[in-house]
């Protein structure tokens, strides 16, 4: 696929639930964590936000790089996925925090970097992922109802469900 894509990933929607109950659940223990250099799976599985094995399996090993050569992460080895997105989480949930607000997170490819994009408005923390593109294998795992429209050689098409 070239372009952008938007896509919104299970786990990232459930970090962003996680936001919606900031009262019931600790986010501030979250935050704690994350700053102390816990990993992020594990971390998620205490709180029961990435309870899907093979996405547990998948995360830990293509976008944090656990088990792979130097720790890097299988899909962006030249990134650093895991210092981005754990930076990314802690100003994220400070945010919803101090603002009061419940958060949003989407994941943007197609990009020639790993950056992480969090912005406050007066109704939501959203939290933006934009990475390249991951490999074919990335296109059809842990997602929901992706329709994607391009533009390839001067025609206009629409890819569908392309994460079922």
């Amino acid at each position: 696929m070239s372009g952008l894509t938007i896509r919104r990933a299970g786990y990232l929607q459930r970090m962003a639930e996680a936001s919606e109950n900031r009262h019931a659940i600790p986010l501030e223990e979250i935050i704690g964590g994350l700053s102390a250099g816990d990993n992020l799976c594990d971390l998620a599985q205490r709180f029961h936000l990435l309870p899907d094995p093979r996405e547990e399996a998948h995360l830990r090993r293509d976008w944090y790089g656990e088990g792979e050569p130097g720790g890097l992460s299988r899909w962006w080895p030249q990134h650093k996925v895991e210092e981005i997105v754990r930076l990314a989480y802690i100003r994220a949930f400070r945010l919803v925090l101090d603002l009061d607000l419940p958060m949003v997170a989407y994941w943007l490819t197609g990009h020639d970097d790993f950056v992480v994009s969090v912005l406050p408005s007066k109704f939501q923390v959203t939290m933006m992922l934009i990475t390249p593109h991951p490999p074919e294998e990335g296109n059809r795992a842990f997602g929901d109802g992706l329709i994607a429209i391009y533009e390839r050689e001067g025609q206009v098409g629409a890819d569908e469900g392309m994460l079922k």
